[in-house]
């Protein structure tokens, strides 16, 4: 009985270990299941361009749009279009939480990611490369060279 019981422990210890990089909100949301590779990535609703555009003039009507940069943010799109986790994994940006809320407030924008025909959570990233003039987006999951 005791082996039992010290099985499951560390059973259950290890499982939390593994997975302390996603938070307990994609928990709640994603039934612990989170992919790391999809046969279909996520998409915007409306189309690349008016994703850029939308967040261009979120950022510029709070004056947080950055003059020139890059940077690439990580973040779980659940199976209702929600971002959650949402982290900046490269670049650095002087207005990043105003960033992360204007990319926060585009749920509901997203096509959810596919695997086996079935709707689920994936973890993406995001590059944004900010110019005077435009912003440029782009959506990747990461793969081992990154």
């Amino acid at each position: 009985m005791k082996f039992v019981l010290l099985t499951g422990l560390l059973l259950i210890a290890g499982g939390i270990a593994c997975a302390q990089h996603i938070s307990n909100e994609t928990y709640l949301v994603c039934d612990d299941k989170v992919f790391d590779q999809v046969e279909i990535l996520p998409d915007f609703k409306n189309g690349k361009a008016a994703f850029e555009d939308s967040l261009t003039q979120a950022l510029k009507r709070k004056n947080n749009y950055p003059a020139k940069g890059t940077i690439t943010y990580g973040f779980v799109l659940t199976m209702q279009s929600q971002l959650v986790d949402v982290k900046a994994v490269k670049g650095v940006a002087p207005n990043d939480e105003a960033i992360k809320k204007a990319l926060k407030a585009t749920a509901g924008n997203w096509i959810p990611a596919k695997q086996n025909s079935h709707t689920v959570c994936a973890y993406v990233y995001l590059t944004l490369n900010f110019s005077t003039d435009r912003l440029e987006t782009s959506l990747f999951q990461k793969r081992g060279e990154e």
